[in-house]
């Protein structure tokens, strides 16, 4: 069931800022720049709150036009707010947890629904921006109406809210509630996935994606739990970051091959994902993007793609991969492979330009030393005796000489132009330059 909110996301409290241009006035705050202010979070703000249009400071006339991000965020003991003609934009969560019993919004930005609200409720028309937290814990809210001049839709709009039916526009779909159970399949003409559209559906067993969808947002299938398969339209060319995050009960995804980048805990915790086709065009695997993935295929091969960059934590503990094919990658991150316990070849990478330290520890990989193009990567903790780093290597990453407490000497070429400040942490070798 899905969490309750109040508060999971660590939402910022924009605009808390200090200098000559803010200024407070009965408990508001206020942003001023180039003739405009902007009211922005007034933790000090209390009652009846009434903006004004003008404000005067130093002689200088300045028009109040925005209410900020976060402006009464967790204000409980503002009851109201009052503003006139001149505020054209407020922000996301600008009157979330306050004390203010009645709905408020502009001729264009809907911000905030009463949370006593009860039933269904008909969005004014004309309101081309659904506010992000607007909706936010109206739990006894049933059913929402969106006009068709609705364009945007802010982050968390519905979450937490009493809706029982899926919520998009004609392009965006923003909302699918959490009680869902089995198969469904988006509308076709949608192009978008909003943040958080399918949080916490943990019976959500299957999802059909039409060709129209060129966005999937960040977090967007986060923690469907029951969702075991994927196949990501050939519109998108980016897997967001956490957009399957905790999708434990995945087993497989498809992506084409105009799929450039998989970004950060993309498939994260997806713990029973076997199988992903690595596309052609695939340039970049960002930080812990398969993090955890523990029986992810036992081969991957970046041979056959455009790869440049694999993040930190891309594959850690991916326990079932064996064999990796690096390809012309160019930069991998630390603890790319690490705690890949079953992994016994690592080949490829001879471009490579970067490489961070513990790539590969508490693998397989304990035959000899690991070197990748001008990087000596690692040495097994068991090498004994004497070593000599071979000609051609210019790089020792970090912990490369991880633990090596029964190494005597190691020898290092002239053409080693440099030895991370860790590359011998715990080793008792004696280190002669040649």
């Amino acid at each position: 069931m899905r969490k309750t909110i109040l508060f999971l996301f660590g939402i910022m409290l924009a605009g808390i800022m200090s200098g000559e241009n803010v200024i407070e006035v009965k408990g508001v705050r206020y942003e001023l720049n180039n003739g405009n202010a902007k009211v922005i979070h007034s933790e000090n703000a209390k009652g009846v709150i009434d903006i004004p249009d003008m404000l005067t400071y130093a002689k200088e006339k300045y028009e109040v036009t925005e209410i900020g991000d976060s402006a009464f965020f967790d204000c409980s003991y503002v009851t109201d707010v009052k503003f006139g003609q001149n505020i054209r934009k407020i922000g996301d969560f600008a009157f979330t947890n306050t004390s203010i019993t009645r709905n408020i919004y502009t001729k264009t930005d809907f911000a905030y629904l009463n949370v006593g609200y009860e039933g269904a409720f008909k969005v004014p028309n004309g309101i081309r921006r659904i506010c992000g937290g607007a909706f936010l814990g109206c739990g006894d809210m049933t059913k929402v109406v969106l006009p068709k001049s609705v364009t945007e839709i802010g982050k968390h709009a519905f979450l937490g809210s009493g809706i029982t039916e899926p919520v998009f526009t004609e392009k965006v779909f923003a909302y699918m509630p959490y009680t869902f159970k089995g198969a469904y399949e988006i509308p076709a003409g949608i192009e978008e996935i909003a943040e958080y559209a399918f949080y916490g559906c943990d019976e959500l067993t299957r999802i059909k994606i039409p060709e129209s969808v060129g966005k999937i947002e960040e977090k967007a299938f986060y923690q469907c739990l029951a969702l075991d398969s994927v196949k990501i339209p050939s519109g998108c060319t980016e897997i967001e970051d956490y957009a399957f995050y905790e999708c434990k009960g995945m087993t497989h995804i498809t992506l084409h091959d105009g799929i450039k980048s998989i970004g950060e805990y993309a498939f994260a915790g997806c713990a029973t994902l076997i199988k992903i086709n690595l596309p052609r065009n695939l340039k970049e695997i960002e930080s812990h993007a398969f993090y955890d993935c523990r029986w992810l295929s036992p081969e991957l091969d970046f041979s056959k793609t455009a790869i440049e960059e694999i993040g930190e934590y891309a594959f850690w503990g991916c326990i079932a991969l064996q064999k990796v094919n690096l390809g012309n990658v160019k930069e991998i991150g630390n603890s790319a492979f690490e705690q890949c316990n079953s992994l016994t070849e690592l080949k490829g990478g001879e471009k490579a330009e970067k490489i961070g330290g513990r790539i590969i520890e508490k693998t397989m990989l304990t035959s000899g030393p690991t070197i990748i193009g001008r990087f000596f990567v690692r040495m097994p903790e068991d090498k004994t005796g004497v070593y000599t780093i071979p000609d051609g290597v210019e790089e020792i990453c970090d912990d490369a000489f991880f633990f090596c407490t029964k190494l005597e000497e190691v020898i290092i070429p002239a053409t080693v132009k440099k030895v991370n400040e860790n590359a011998f942490r715990y080793s008792k070798a004696k280190i002669t330059r040649l």
